[in-house]
């Protein structure tokens, strides 16, 4: 017979409701990164895009009352991998810099297209109280449905890469069947349609 004032059942039923572990709040502070990107030199060199990105994030800073602290890519990096050196870079400082709280991104697939990879990074930037903020789909990822949807987004860019390699894939396989050479054409060779 117990002698102290809880029952067991009332102390199983604290420690399930009250669990030890660190819930981490958001960092607060109007400090911020910025991360764009462009999946191919092509995009880079003939495109708009990264200047169009860092306008709306710039934007976005502007009107939020956030302030810039650095700016991360602004080159071609593929984000099938995280293995990125402005994106590797980016977040090395941001676990060390307590004053960020933030990174912005245009739209959650310039900041990771691989799947369950993506979500790991999300969350571990969660536990250090940082949020991604994508200026074209806003959500609360300190909540479970805003954590939910950065989730599907993640997943939703793995998927459309992968539609994507699929459909290459199918359309160099159709070239060669048809005896075209799909790529540059070799040294010393004409690639001719017949």
């Amino acid at each position: 017979m117990r002698t102290n004032n809880k029952s067991a059942l009332e102390e199983l039923i604290s420690k399930k409701l009250n669990p030890v572990s660190k819930v981490v709040a958001p960092r607060t502070g109007n400090i911020c990164y910025t991360y764009d990107r462009v999946s191919s030199r092509d995009q880079m060199i003939n495109g708009n895009s990264l200047a169009w990105q860092f306008e709306r994030l710039y934007e976005y800073a502007a009107k939020n009352n956030l302030v810039i602290k650095s700016k991360f890519g602004g080159t071609y990096e593929s984000a099938k991998t995280d293995e990125r050196k402005q994106f590797k870079l980016m977040l090395a400082e941001i676990s060390k810099d307590k004053t960020v709280s933030s990174i912005l991104v245009y739209s959650y697939d310039r900041f990771s297209r691989s799947g369950a990879n993506g979500i790991f990074l999300l969350e571990n930037l969660r536990k250090l109280g940082v949020k991604i903020i994508a200026v074209t789909q806003e959500v609360d990822s300190f909540t479970p449905t805003g954590n939910f949807q950065e989730n599907l987004y993640m997943l939703l860019s793995k998927l459309d890469n992968d539609m994507r390699r699929d459909k290459s894939i199918s359309g160099t396989k159709s070239m060669i069947k048809k005896g075209y050479w799909p790529y540059s054409t070799t040294r010393g060779y004409i690639n001719t349609v017949k």
